[in-house]
């Protein structure tokens, strides 16, 4: 290999770079060795690698979302830049808050901008390859979709970080436990992608977090705005009422419980009466009906021995209707049922009752997103479920 002709002169300027800045850091830490304890060493670790395993694991997700989905390219009902101006079809045009954000977010970004910034939003951006075939492309449709790419990791990363308070608060497991689990859970969620992905579906789970995270605490003031914005967000999420009956009905009066329940229908009744309003004259449905093709999906036996491939061609895993996961969920819920919790056991079965009925006539086949408000009591159900069977296996015994 050839050297370039001012190699040595580099070389001694790095040396010396290298050894002024090992020096510094040599003074610093003689400097501030008697306030660093291995305490503090052991939780700089901590926080560094949870860190970087979070948002390795938040980007591992959210390219495997932008692979099969990008931001549905231009179809017509429900159309990215549609989508943020509001004429998208119903019901997807009721889903206002992630467009609002991504919109309001976009215009903070400057007008004019350097030849050489607009050419690399136009013409080098890496998230170019999340285009679909022949769709448009222009600047301001650049910006937005670099802000929304970045709202998406942003709400993915911070659920990850509510799922671990959240497992720390219910959950009676270790710390390394609790640290993890959130980034095991967030692995299956290209699963999850099978049959559609949509903006909304990353700040909804962070959403729904956050209205667990403050009704554990029971903070009816963090809880309420959160209920609110996440039905701007996805307009099924009035169904969280279900969440605040499931973990306060042993904690509250009957009377003060029933009277917040009312309360919350109310609120989510009246949000989801003024979306339809608004969007009264756009085109669409209510909502779309396909029990019948459910109803033939369900009853064929195939159904049941499908796979997918959402992590890397030709490498299946078992597709939701699959027996293999169905019998791991099953699993994952039912391992000492009787043992578990009340209130997640509740946590699970009150949303299960609205949401299945909703699931075979507005769902598509084993569309697994669509039973996005069964995910939390899912995740702290299974959370029982692993700590009990790896102890078991940790002391011996039979599991």
């Amino acid at each position: 290999m050839d050297l370039q002709e001012n190699y040595f002169p580099l070389l001694g300027q790095y040396v010396l770079e290298f050894v002024v800045a090992l020096v510094l850091v040599a003074g610093v830490y003689f400097l501030t060795r008697r306030w660093i304890s291995k305490d503090l060493l052991a939780r700089v670790f901590r926080w560094g690698m949870l860190s970087l395993i979070y948002v390795s694991v938040s980007a591992f997700a959210l390219n495997a979302f932008m692979s099969t989905w990008g931001f549905r390219g231009e179809a017509s009902p429900f159309g990215f830049e549609r989508m943020l101006d509001h004429t998208a079809e119903r019901p997807y045009v009721y889903r206002v808050l992630s467009g609002e954000v991504i919109k309001r977010a976009a215009r903070l970004i400057p007008k004019h901008l350097s030849e050489e910034r607009r050419r690399w939003l136009l013409e080098e951006s890496p998230l170019l390859q999340y285009r679909r075939p022949g769709e448009g492309w222009s600047l301001e449709k650049s910006k937005h979709w670099h802000v929304a790419y970045f709202y998406l990791f942003l709400t993915l990363l911070a659920a990850l970080f509510a799922a671990r308070v959240l497992t720390h608060r219910v959950c009676d497991v270790t710390p390394l436990f609790a640290d993890l689990a959130p980034a095991v859970a967030a692995l299956f969620l290209p699963l999850t992608f099978h049959l559609g992905g949509y903006f909304y579906d990353f700040p909804e789970l962070l959403l729904m977090l956050l209205c667990l995270l403050s009704l554990v605490k029971w903070r009816p003031l963090w809880f309420y705005p959160l209920f609110v914005i996440a039905i701007l967000n996805k307009e099924s999420n009035a169904l969280l009422v279900t969440f605040f009956v499931a973990l306060m009905w042993e904690r509250l009066p009957r009377r003060q419980l029933l009277l917040h329940a009312a309360a919350q229908l109310g609120i989510g009744a009246a949000i989801v009466w003024l979306l339809r309003m608004a969007f009264l004259g756009s085109q669409g449905a209510q909502g779309l009906f396909f029990f019948p093709l459910n109803v033939l999906f369900w009853l064929r036996p195939a159904s049941y021995v499908q796979f997918i491939t959402p992590y890397a061609p030709l490498i299946p895993v078992p597709r939701g209707a699959n027996l293999i996961s169905l019998f791991l969920v099953a699993f994952l819920v039912l391992w000492e049922w009787r043992r578990k919790p009340a209130e997640l056991k509740r946590l699970l079965l009150l949303p299960a009752v609205f949401v299945f009925p909703l699931f075979y006539v507005f769902g598509m086949m084993d569309e697994v997103r669509a039973l996005s408000l069964l995910f939390p009591g899912l995740y702290l159900l299974g959370c029982h479920t692993v700590n009990d069977v790896y102890g078991r296996l940790r002391t011996g015994a039979d599991p």
